[in-house]
């Protein structure tokens, strides 16, 4: 996986034990080993997998609001913040693992996708 990620060795690692831990992969010992999904590409999202790795995704203002935010109107821009944040929620719940690999097409299966995320464990 990591030939093909062209990732190294230790970051692939690090996300398998990650992905393992947050109960989304399953990892088996053994001359067969390696780690496969807990649940179908389906079941996976988007959201659920940036929360792994980065917690939920917000947008946030950089700086403190003004003393004077509700007179001078910048207090509307968490309103709208909010919203901006639960647009990208929705949008990202709505794209599933199955989608980012590619899976859509009638010549995978999932099988396949079970076989291209094995893993050899040293």
């Amino acid at each position: 996986m990591a030939e093909r990620t062209r990732l190294s060795r230790p970051t692939v690692s690090k996300v398998l034990k990650g992905l393992q831990r947050a109960g989304m992969v399953i990892s088996s010992r053994g001359a067969r080993g390696g780690y496969r999904l807990a649940r179908s590409p389906e079941q996976i999202t988007a959201a659920q997998i940036l929360d792994i790795f980065e917690g939920p995704i917000a947008i946030t203002n950089a700086a403190e609001p003004p003393a004077n935010a509700a007179s001078n109107g910048s207090a509307g821009s968490a309103v709208h913040g909010s919203a901006v944040n639960a647009a990208i929620r929705r949008a990202l719940e709505e794209v599933t693992l199955r989608e980012l690999a590619g899976l859509d097409s009638a010549s995978l299966r999932v099988s396949d996708l079970a076989a291209e995320i094995r893993v050899q464990t040293w």
